[in-house]
């Protein structure tokens, strides 16, 4: 099939640090396209679809880039059986999902998380399946980390909570031991917690697939004293959609062609526009207004 592709992950210190003195982001090295990411080098035959990946050593961030070639693998799969993916944490009560919508920075994962500690449990935290059944639309999970930054930590997480974060996750590997007289400063720095970690943290349970309820749209103001929102009709639906349409691979296969690979579906499930959606704009001050909303809504 000319549309395979081979991957070799090759965990090797001294090979890596002889390629590190050859090769910077986004070179050619021998015919072939290279980068430097996430600690590894990878280097694109794109002739023959084979990926070189090179790592020091065996870690979470090796683990994390073959876990996602994985997903994606998946993912190009289901958008042939009209998988339509978004941009979106989700989580999952009684067997019925929300989602939540959005940019980077909107206040996806700090929802997110504040929904974790009310016991909704946990469906994705980045892409999104939405498949149209007859009277409904159902919603599918990809398992894969959620990122979280310290700012988030330190505003929405309940202090039990919070500690089991630092103690657990990879927190003091990144950072170290922050106190308060520095904390702002890493305010935007982001670290990974495992689905494992999260399930045992939050007391939740993992679940891969759910009935669609309802959908939210944060919008994140620092200014505002109370939340305010608004529904959306057909015509915002669609353009919200279209932006936060994503494709069923992870940034990971973005070295090769995805589109040589991948059918990208671009009908929006005729049912998602039955769905209600609601723009929410809100901050940390008053987020547990946002939560009684949801809740009141899924009910």
């Amino acid at each position: 099939n000319k549309y395979d592709i081979s991957m070799y992950i090759f965990t090797n210190k001294e090979k890596y640090d002889k390629l590190s003195k050859k090769i910077i982001n986004n070179s050619t090295y021998k015919g072939m396209q290279c980068f430097k990411e996430r600690e590894a080098i990878i280097i694109v035959n794109t002739n023959q679809n084979e990926i070189f990946v090179f790592y020091k050593e065996l870690n979470n961030n090796t683990i994390q880039f073959i876990g996602e070639i994985i997903v994606s693998v998946f993912g190009i799969e289901l958008e042939k059986r009209n998988c339509f993916f978004l941009h979106s944490s989700c989580v999952e009560r009684h067997g019925e999902a929300v989602a939540i919508i959005g940019d980077r920075n909107s206040g996806k994962t700090t929802i997110l998380n504040a929904l974790l500690q009310e016991k909704f449990n946990f469906i994705c935290n980045s892409h999104l399946g939405v498949v149209n059944k007859e009277n409904s639309v159902e919603v599918l999970g990809t398992p894969t980390r959620m990122g979280m930054r310290i700012s988030t930590l330190e505003k929405i997480i309940k202090p039990e909570i919070r500690q089991q974060i630092i103690e657990v996750t990879e927190f003091k590997k990144r950072f170290g031991q922050i106190n308060e007289n520095n904390l702002k400063e890493y305010y935007n720095k982001k670290f990974n917690i495992k689905m494992n970690e999260i399930k045992d943290i939050y007391g939740v349970k993992l679940v891969n697939k759910a009935k669609l309820k309802f959908v939210i749209i944060p919008m994140y103001i620092e200014q505002m004293t109370d939340i305010s929102i608004k529904e959306m009709q057909k015509e915002d639906k669609i353009d919200i959609l279209i932006k936060n349409r994503r494709t069923g691979t992870y940034d990971t296969m973005k070295f090769l062609n995805t589109e040589k690979f991948s059918h990208i579906l671009t009908n929006i499930p005729r049912n998602l526009l039955n769905i209600d959606m609601f723009k929410i704009y809100y901050n940390e001050k008053n987020i547990k207004n946002v939560i009684k909303f949801i809740k009141l809504k899924m009910d």
